[in-house]
């Protein structure tokens, strides 16, 4: 079984979005490695490689990131460690356990794995994120082995100290009936507490405190509903899970708020919404919270820009979009799009970006609009970047050949108006003024031009190359 692992590594001083779209791609392609993501905004390099490709990564990143931004600090990020104690019933080969106890011991993330073979138990230390999914991990691994053996996970309880003076307790049937009512109870109460339906203020209020650092659009739209001041000295441990959504301590409790990826991957019993939108979820202390449902709204003169620039011989229209299938369908067909490609990660718009580029015409320029941070790679990696100014990130600006300062889809009709008239009379500039000066040339080698016409063949043409420019003014 290849192990799989999840590195962190934090990119102090990174500012530039065609640098990262370098790192990222290059990082990409290493051997071993099966994704790489970078984060401008929060500077971070996620990296997903197999095991054998652990041990010389970190001095590969830093190497790949120096080579573009000499100037930016490359450390991994750290996570706490946390105690996990497997009980695995029937485990009787000391063989077999001391082959599970190194197996998981070489996971991702794992700082050590001792098996008690007595106890049946095996305790794991592991960052946090690693912890949370480890159990299917280890199944596998003592499946592999043992495949009688059954594997749950021990809750650990905090005892206090016995007294010495005090007589131990006689464990009798009557206590395990009443351990076992007693455990059934918490269970009950438990989903109870799970079930607890919060008002529409709560959820907000709580999808608002974990969008309060993010200049993301959604987290925007939440902050301008929710309406109210938000202190942000209450929080900590502020995390933003690429292509999942956002973690955050608020007064102690852990607040989720992102797409059902996060709910699913911490393990978040929720209600699926089958409602067309993007869906946001939010959890607070491993519990559902609620809903919440955004709708873009198509921008009016988007679907007549649409049939404007197929006028003006634009092959092709395609939308890249991480909303899910429902919504970029129903899009797609009011514009009259001729393709798209839904429920896609960053990296995965640059992919898509990349296949496309591939499919173009010999000759022609493949062109991206965007205005999101995440957007950013893509603007870079196309032939033309285009970027909304109104409401894009500095990132995206940035990243961008052009900026549509209304953000209007329309006047990108009217740009590449303005592009082609620019060419044309920058071209009719260059022939006219080597044309006069050609001819004036000759006729001074045969000695028939004077001194008058050599000034009409340099200042003359100049002239008149600038009121055929002027004409550009009525655009």
């Amino acid at each position: 079984m290849e192990v799989k692992m999840k590195r962190v590594f934090i990119l102090k001083g990174l500012d530039c979005p065609n640098c990262s779209a370098k790192i990222e791609k290059e990082v990409g392609a290493l051997p071993g490695v099966e994704s790489s993501v970078v984060n401008l905004m929060q500077q971070t390099l996620t990296v997903q490689s197999e095991k054998s490709a652990d041990a010389t990564l970190a001095e590969q990143v830093e190497t790949i990131v120096h080579s573009h931004e000499p100037d930016v600090e490359v450390s991994e990020k750290t996570e706490p460690a946390v105690t996990k104690v497997y009980l695995l019933k029937g485990l009787d080969c000391p063989n077999c356990s001391a082959k599970i106890e190194k197996e998981v011991g070489e996971l991702g993330g794992v700082a050590s794995s001792t098996v008690n073979l007595m106890n049946q138990t095996l305790t794991v230390q592991a960052g946090t994120s690693v912890a949370a999914s480890l159990l299917d991990t280890v199944t596998t691994i003592v499946h592999s082995h043992e495949p009688d053996v059954e594997v749950s996970e021990k809750q650990l309880e905090a005892t206090a100290p016995v007294k010495k003076d005090e007589k131990a307790a006689v464990y009798n049937d009557e206590d395990k009936k009443r351990t076992i009512r007693l455990a059934v109870g918490a269970v009950v109460y438990a989903i109870g507490m799970a079930l607890t339906v919060y008002q529409k203020e709560q959820v907000l209020e709580y999808a608002a405190q974990a969008e309060s650092y993010s200049n993301h659009p959604i987290a925007k739209s939440i902050l301008a509903t929710y309406g109210k001041p938000i202190d942000q000295k209450q929080f900590s441990g502020f995390e933003e899970i690429s292509g999942h959504g956002i973690s955050v301590m608020v007064q102690g409790k852990k607040v989720l708020a992102g797409n059902s990826k996060l709910m699913e991957s911490e393990k978040i019993a929720y209600a699926a919404c089958d409602a067309a939108g993007t869906k946001f979820y939010v959890a607070a202390d491993g519990s559902y919270v609620g809903c919440i449902l955004i709708a873009d709204e198509v921008k009016p003169d988007s679907k007549c820009a649409i049939a404007e620039l197929k006028k003006i011989g634009v092959e092709k229209t395609v939308m890249l979009t991480g909303d899910d299938e429902r919504i970029g369908k129903s899009v797609a067909d009011e514009l009259g799009l001729d393709a798209y490609y839904a429920q896609l990660l960053p990296d995965q718009k640059v992919e898509k970006l990349e296949m496309l580029d591939k499919q173009k015409r010999q000759g022609s320029k493949l062109a991206f609009v965007g205005d999101g941070i995440n957007d950013a790679p893509v603007l870079a990696r196309a032939d033309v970047g285009i970027a909304m100014g109104g409401l894009g990130s500095d990132a995206a600006i940035e990243a961008a050949d052009v900026v549509l300062m209304t953000d209007e889809p329309s006047k990108l009709v009217e740009a590449i108006d303005v592009a082609k008239a620019t060419k044309r009379i920058v071209m009719q500039n260059i022939v006219i003024a080597l044309g006069i000066k050609s001819v004036f040339l000759v006729l001074g080698a045969l000695g028939m031009a004077g001194m008058w016409e050599a000034v009409f063949g340099d200042v003359g043409v100049t002239i008149i190359a600038v009121l055929n420019a002027m004409r550009i003014l009525k655009k």
